[in-house]
């Protein structure tokens, strides 16, 4: 995102809620180092969906939810189960570290530019680990 629309997106997200808690971080996410937060919402490039998706879950302190959209056949793989053809390692893991739900299909005249690429919004809860 460039510095001008990050800006833009900041003054749209301070006229809805507080800024007190909230920030929006300009920079290359696979780069930068990751404050604490608690709640992480992004539509993020599709091409960075598998590292990142592993570099927030292994982010500590563990944050309490994500709200991501990803591409709509990566998305039906991370929500994959066991015996689906779309079952792989990605589901796997990351069931394994949180629970994934799938919560909506966006539609394809839903983007500004039209592409024909379908995508689907999930929600991550990071599990507690384990001892």
């Amino acid at each position: 995102m460039r510095a001008r629309a990050c800006a833009l997106h900041t003054l749209r997200l301070c006229a809805y809620v507080s800024c007190t808690h909230t920030q929006i971080i300009h920079g290359d996410f696979m780069k930068v180092e990751l404050p604490y937060f608690d709640l992480c919402v992004a539509n993020i490039p599709y091409n960075i969906s598998s590292p990142l998706t592993f570099k927030l879950l292994a982010h500590r302190p563990q944050f309490r939810a994500a709200v991501i959209m990803y591409q709509h056949e990566f998305a039906m793989r991370l929500v994959a189960r066991p015996g689906d053809s779309l079952y792989c390692r990605l589901a796997v893991n990351t069931q394994l570290l949180a629970r994934v739900n799938h919560l909506l299909k966006v539609g394809l005249h839903a983007h500004r530019c039209m592409h024909a690429i379908g995508a689907c919004m999930h929600a991550d809860k990071v599990r507690k680990p384990v001892l």
